[in-house]
């Protein structure tokens, strides 16, 4: 099964792992690379008291979502969990009224799981970010540009004489920071195997790394990605994504359907593609193929990790399309036994993962 995902053979797979490893050692001593590797700073030290109770909100993709965490000695508890649909945040003044009708009227500090591309700020014993841009949805006209904590401190501050301290991370660097009750620093990376594709890990106890490795491209690009890439807002760009991730493999099927003029329907969605590689159909082999192929060039890039940090790792890891069902996570594990044979890699899940982590920026 290890030797031929999609017709990337285990040399090839050792290839791109070590292609990517070699990145990591490029970025990491300052050269340019196809990977953003965007380096953190995080407090060392907490910005709410025991006892304190501090709003927590959870801004991506569909969902917006907000809790009250409170500091109770060793651990964060949390309450008022609720969860909306997004709306569309066109306008920074869009996003500015989100955070206002959501505010709790006595909280001090606000922590921001904030799923969009950042450029860190670590001011006056916080994280911040530049916001780079939006997505089709969610362009944030008026807001690209600007630091996100700085001017809805400003809003409020201006319009409410009230001192709000917002802090801002991007949902990889709040997924890292989850995994800390899992596992040392040292040990602790993680990754978003969904919709999307990305990994962040530690450099030191109070640094990290997120890669926003969708961008990698030190790989066969299939046919059908530069196809999908072809037809993109961004052409050119996150193309590891494009050949691996939820939102496009079931495009890839399709599209081989069409050229291969097989007579089975198109499907919608990549759980439409899971479920058809668990049948056993005339197109299933084709499903397994794309499934396995992703699952391989993922593994190259878990690896090559595991050869910069030269060590067992913990991965904590976020998207149904790794999780759900369990052919995809197999395969993974599969590759990895042959990429890092003499390594250990242990794949975890922690419950309430946006909370923890954006909570884990303050307390």
């Amino acid at each position: 099964m290890a030797d031929n995902p999609g017709g990337l053979r285990e040399a090839e797979l050792k290839s791109i792992q070590l292609d990517f490893y070699k990145e990591l050692e490029d970025s990491s001593s300052g050269k340019k690379t196809s990977l953003p590797f965007i380096l953190h700073s995080l407090s060392s030290a907490s910005q709410v008291s025991e006892n304190e109770t501090f709003q927590i909100m959870v801004i991506g993709g569909s969902v917006f979502k907000q809790a009250i965490g409170k500091k109770e000695k060793t651990r964060i508890s949390f309450s008022n969990k609720k969860q909306e649909e997004l709306p569309n945040l066109r306008t920074k003044e869009d996003f500015i009224y989100l955070v206002e009708r959501n505010l709790n009227p006595y909280t001090r500090v606000v922590t921001l799981n904030f799923a969009y591309p950042l450029s860190p700020v670590f001011d006056e014993g916080r994280l911040d970010g530049v916001l780079l841009s939006g997505s089709k949805e969610h362009t944030f006209r008026g807001l690209v540009g600007e630091r996100v904590g700085k001017q809805l401190e400003e809003y409020f501050y201006k319009k409410y004489k009230r001192k709000i301290l917002f802090t801002v991370a991007n949902d990889t660097v709040c997924l890292l920071l989850s995994g800390l009750n899992r596992a040392s620093w040292e040990k602790l990376a993680c990754g978003i195997v969904g919709t999307g594709i990305n990994f962040a890990y530690f450099l030191g106890p109070h640094d990290l790394v997120n890669l926003e490795s969708a961008n990698f491209d030190k790989f066969p690009i299939s046919p059908e990605t530069r196809e999908i890439d072809l037809h993109s807002i961004k052409t050119g760009r996150a193309l590891f994504e494009k050949e691996t991730a939820g939102s496009y493999l079931y495009q890839h099927f399709n599209s081989i359907l069409a050229k291969q003029q097989l007579p089975y329907p198109k499907i919608n969605s990549t759980w439409d593609l899971k479920k058809l590689a668990l049948l056993n159909t005339s197109a299933s082999p084709i499903a397994r193929d794309l499934i396995r192929k992703s699952a391989g060039l993922i593994a190259a890039q878990i690896a090559g990790i595991i050869l910069f940090k030269k060590r067992d790792m913990t991965f904590v890891m976020e998207g149904s399309f790794f999780w759900e069902e369990d052919i995809y996570r197999e395969y993974v594990e599969s590759f990895l036994k042959v990429l890092v044979p003499d390594r250990k890699v242990t794949f975890v899940h922690v419950v309430d993962s946006p909370f923890v982590g954006a909570a884990k920026l303050v307390g």
